[in-house]
């Protein structure tokens, strides 16, 4: 585990640490990675790829924007875990929401939203991880 630490401790210690920041940092890679996946998508799926795009993309956005704000109310560095972990059911929550928006109103075939959840899922959960590692609380 401290491999890992001392791995990432360099990248850590530049991410923002303000609510606003943080919010910003994830709309910069939401949106570069959706800008990314808007050829791919359309290529595979026609219009509707682009729509499943653009509905993962908000949902993984809006989610981290709510556990960016849930975290900034914790007062205590003891309480960030609990507030890590209310961060994974909030964004379980809204990819489930998302998928289920996708499946049975939008009406898309599951080949084409999972892709596109999934990855913005993955890269918001990654960025979240990081921006929420405080190197000054390590133990290190």
């Amino acid at each position: 585990m401290n491999q890992w630490k001392s791995a990432l401790h360099p990248l850590a210690k530049h991410m923002p640490r303000t609510f606003r920041g943080r919010c910003a940092g994830l709309a910069g890679l939401c949106g570069v990675v959706w800008l990314l996946t808007l050829w791919p998508a359309k290529w595979f799926f026609g219009l509707n790829g682009v729509y499943a795009t653009t509905i993962s993309a908000g949902a993984c956005f809006a989610s981290g924007v709510l556990t960016f704000f849930l975290i900034s109310l914790i007062v205590r560095p003891q309480m960030q875990a609990f507030g890590v972990l209310a961060g994974t059911l909030v964004r379980s929550s809204f990819a489930l929401i998302a998928a289920f928006i996708m499946q049975f109103v939008c009406g898309f075939v599951p080949d084409n939203y999972v892709v596109w959840l999934g990855l913005f899922y993955l890269l918001t959960l990654a960025f979240e991880t990081i921006v929420l590692m405080d190197p000054s609380q390590s133990g290190t």
